[in-house]
Formats: C-alpha cells, structure tokens, sequence
C-alpha cells in the first residue's frame, strides 16, 4: 500500500501519462513499495519530528568530529597510509553530501583521486583545500 503524507518521498512523474521515474519509499519500513498510475505525484518531502531530531543530531555530531576527522586525514596521508586514508575521506565525503556540503565533498574527492598518484607538493595543496572548505562548511551549518 502507498505511503503518503508526511514521511512519504516520491520521485518527480508526469501527471499527464500518470509515469513514474522512482519507486515510492515505506520510511516505516526502508523498502520500496509499489505505486498505481493513479497516485498523485508530488516532489515534497516532509520531515517527521523524529527524522528532524535525527537529522540535527546527525549535523551536531559532524560539527563535533569535523576538526578531527580532517586532521586525522592529515595524519594519514602525511603517513603515506593511503588505504585508511582512503577509507577516512569516503567518510567524509559522503556524510559531506548528505549535509549538502558540496564543495567541501568535492574537495575531499579530488583528494581521495590524487592519494595514490601525486606528489607530496600537491596532496599538501589538497589537503590545505579540504581543510579550508571544512572551516567554511563548519561555518555554514552553525550559523
């Protein structure tokens, strides 16, 4: 059965040919659930309380570890340990995105891709850009 209402997240659809291009989402359950041609389509999605508290909880605990985490990174790519270095900028970058800190996302890519094939010269340059772009991502969401 479709969920709709608060919690439900539908992908975007043609009201005119009633098509969808996703599938809709059970937050109850984390599972896909099918949907008729007949369900209205909307692109809102609405937080339950629950899901804002995890939310700001999820934004807090990033705030708190963000220093951390970049300097660990330092540490490790100073280390030449690429692979847990690897492994701590995969972390980082995807929780980045989940918090809509793109740019700071894509630096920490641009690292990630340099680990294994640049000079120290410009994995230093990268890892100055990451941890500029974390100050400024840090300043974004405690404002």
């Amino acid at each position: 059965m479709p969920v709709s209402g608060a919690g439900a997240l539908r992908g975007p659809s043609s009201p005119e040919d009633g098509l969808r291009t996703g599938p809709e989402i059970d937050h109850r359950l984390g599972t896909p659930t099918p949907m008729s041609a007949s369900s209205s389509p909307t692109r809102r999605w609405e937080m339950t309380t629950q899901e804002q508290d995890m939310m700001s909880r999820f934004r807090q605990d990033y705030l708190d570890l963000l220093d951390g985490r970049v300097a660990k990174i330092r540490r490790l790519v100073d280390g030449s340990q690429v692979e847990p270095a690897h492994v701590a900028l995969l972390s980082l970058e995807s929780s980045s995105t989940m918090l809509g800190l793109l740019e700071l996302a894509a630096a920490v890519r641009r690292l990630r891709s340099a680990l294994p094939h640049e000079c120290d010269d410009e994995l230093d340059r990268l890892l100055g850009d990451v941890a500029e772009r974390a100050g400024r991502a840090y300043g974004q969401l405690h404002a």
